[in-house]
């Protein structure tokens, strides 16, 4: 299988590039940040996206900023507005049956709010999910799906929490096997198999 990987600077994208590398899988993976065996890619700058070719089957988006550095409006643009235009570009190139895999959170579901923790990232993913469900009608040749890695211990998770953090590693590896079995239908998953809710 042909894999191409948008942002792969985390944790979570180096351990999906490297559980696919180990399947025997092509892995083409971007990185901001110059990281070896990568293309460069920075979502702020449309001229620098790479669209991938007819040969990729699965695509992983995994592009997302936190709360703290960046004002709320730039977290906004970044998780939500800039990947709904990344991802409608890649959609229109596509073809049938192409896997887009966007990495979200759970954090996004409306439903499911319990604190106010991380207000405005919560509010870019659902904004981002929204988003992600609309390109799914307009571009019906491809199979989107919106995932929650989990509750994962990376440079971006801070404090401590009363679930269950998983490391990198244990994130990919979940995913990998949901994938495994996901029929191709567009739908809120969490990479434990749970179905979200919005």
């Amino acid at each position: 299988m042909k894999i191409g990987i948008v942002g792969i600077d985390s944790d979570i994208g180096l351990q999906v590039a490297r559980l696919h590398r180990e399947r025997g899988d092509v892995v083409i993976a971007t990185s901001r940040n110059g990281l070896p065996d990568t293309r460069p890619m920075e979502l702020v700058n449309p001229g620098s996206w790479w669209i991938p070719d007819h040969t990729v089957q699965r695509l992983y988006y995994n592009i997302a900023v936190g709360d703290g550095k960046l004002s709320r409006a730039e977290v906004m643009h970044v998780n939500a507005f800039l990947a709904s235009d990344y991802l409608n570009a890649v959609a229109r190139a596509a073809i049938p049956g192409m896997q887009i895999v966007v990495y979200t959170s759970e954090w996004g579901s409306i439903s499911s709010v319990r604190n106010a923790r991380a207000l405005h990232y919560r509010m870019s993913k659902a904004a981002l999910n929204m988003g992600v469900a609309a390109l799914q009608h307009r571009h019906p040749h491809v199979r989107f799906l919106l995932l929650h890695p989990g509750l994962v211990r990376t440079k971006m998770l801070k404090g401590n929490f009363d679930v269950p953090v998983l490391t990198p590693v244990e994130s990919a590896a979940q995913t990998l096997a949901l994938l495994d079995g996901w029929d191709g239908s567009f739908a809120f998953l969490a990479a434990d198999g749970r179905k979200l809710t919005w």
